[in-house]
C-alpha cells in the first residue's frame, strides 16, 4: 500500500467541509428561528392602532381623542409609537393626536429601500392624505424625528399649525462628521444578519433598552418589534442617511407664521456639549422659542412628559399667524 503523499490536505478539506456544513446548518437553524419568533411577536402584540394603505405598502397609525390641532407624534431614529407612551395618553385627553411609525419599525410594513429623507417625507404626507385625518396638524419630532417633520411641514404646506421639535437633531458646528467605525459596522452587520436571528439575541445587549426609559410593557413590545427583520434593515438605512436628512431639514425654510417650540436636554454627554447652542439657534431662526429642560437627558418625552405637554399646549394655544 502506498503512504497517503497528501494527509494534511486532506484532513483540510475534510475540515472545510465540516465548517461549511455547520454553517448551512445554523444559517438554516436561524432562518427558521427568526420567522418563528416574528409570528410569535405578532400574534403576541398586535397592532394597536390601524395600517394605512399608502400604495405598496401600510404604515401604523394611531390616534386618539377629538378636536383641532390633531397633534401628530413622529419618533426618532429605530423608535416607534411605544416611545411616546404616557404623553400620548395625556394628549388624547385633551384632543386629537395621532403617532405613526415609519416604513419597517413598529408595526408598519417594510417599504422601498434605500430610506432617504425625501422619500419617508413623501410616505408621510401620504399617509396623512390615506389616513382620512383633517388638518390642521401640529407636528412634534423627537431626535431624528425632529427633522423628518420640518421636510413633512414643507411637504404639506398651509396644514402645519405648530412645530415642537424634542432635543432634535442639529448640525454640527464642524460639518457632519463620518459615522464612526464601530458604530457603522455594529448597524451594518445587525442589517446583515437580520433574517439569521443573531441579531434578536444580541439586541439587549447592544442597545439596553431599560436606559431608553420605556415603560415596562412598551419596553418588551418595543423589544420584539425591535428584532423584526424589516426593523433591522429600516434602522441601518435611516442611519446612513443621517448627514443628508439633518442638512435637508436646514435646506427647507421654516414655516411662515407657525409657532415653533425647541427642547434641548439639559443631561448630555461632555461631547455634545454644542448641541444646546444649536437648538438655540434653530428656535432663532424660526422665530420660536427654546427651552432647557433640566435634569433631561435625550428621552425628554419620557423622563419629563409635562415639558413636552407644556410645550404642545402653547403651540396649541397660539393665536393664528403667531
Amino acid at each position: 500500500m502506498k503512504p497517503d503523499r497528501h494527509p494534511p490536505a486532506r484532513r483540510l478539506r475534510t475540515v472545510v467541509r465540516a465548517v461549511a456544513a455547520a454553517a448551512v446548518v445554523l444559517a438554516l437553524a436561524g432562518l427558521a428561528y427568526q420567522q418563528l419568533a416574528e409570528r410569535r411577536d405578532a400574534q403576541r402584540f398586535p397592532p394597536p392602532g390601524r395600517l394605512v394603505d399608502i400604495g405598496g405598502h401600510r404604515l401604523h397609525l394611531l390616534c386618539a381623542g377629538t378636536g383641532t390641532p390633531t397633534v401628530l407624534l413622529e419618533a426618532g431614529l429605530g423608535n416607534d409609537v411605544n416611545h411616546w407612551s404616557g404623553l400620548f395618553e395625556a394628549l388624547a385627553g385633551e384632543g386629537r393626536v395621532c403617532a405613526y411609525d415609519r416604513a419597517g419599525l413598529g408595526w408598519s410594513e417594510a417599504g422601498p429601500m434605500p430610506r432617504t429623507p425625501a422619500r419617508l417625507a413623501d410616505e408621510t404626507a401620504r399617509l396623512l392624505a390615506a389616513s382620512g385625518e383633517a388638518a390642521p396638524f401640529v407636528l412634534v419630532g423627537h431626535s431624528n424625528g425632529g427633522a423628518h417633520v420640518r421636510l413633512l411641514a414643507q411637504a404639506r404646506p398651509g396644514e402645519i399649525a405648530g412645530m415642537v421639535l424634542v432635543d432634535p437633531n442639529a448640525p454640527h458646528p464642524d460639518g457632519c462628521p463620518p459615522m464612526p467605525f464601530a458604530t457603522r459596522a455594529g448597524f451594518g452587520t445587525l442589517a446583515a444578519l437580520a433574517g439569521f436571528g443573531l441579531p434578536r439575541l444580541l439586541l439587549p445587549t447592544l442597545f439596553p433598552l431599560e436606559r431608553s426609559a420605556l415603560p415596562a410593557q412598551a419596553r418588551t413590545t418595543h423589544g420584539a418589534l425591535r428584532a423584526r427583520t424589516a426593523a433591522l434593515r429600516a434602522v441601518w438605512s435611516e442611519a446612513r442617511a443621517g448627514c443628508d436628512l439633518v442638512a435637508a431639514a436646514e435646506a427647507v425654510p421654516w414655516p411662515a407664521g407657525v409657532p415653533v417650540e425647541v427642547l434641548s436636554a439639559g443631561r448630555r454627554p461632555p461631547q455634545l456639549a454644542w448641541v444646546p447652542q444649536a437648538h438655540r439657534a434653530m428656535a432663532q431662526a424660526a422665530g420660536g422659542r427654546w427651552t432647557e429642560v433640566a435634569g433631561a437627558g435625550h428621552w425628554i418625552q419620557l423622563e419629563q412628559p409635562e415639558a413636552v405637554l407644556a410645550a404642545i399646549r402653547r403651540v396649541r394655544s397660539a393665536p393664528a399667524g403667531n
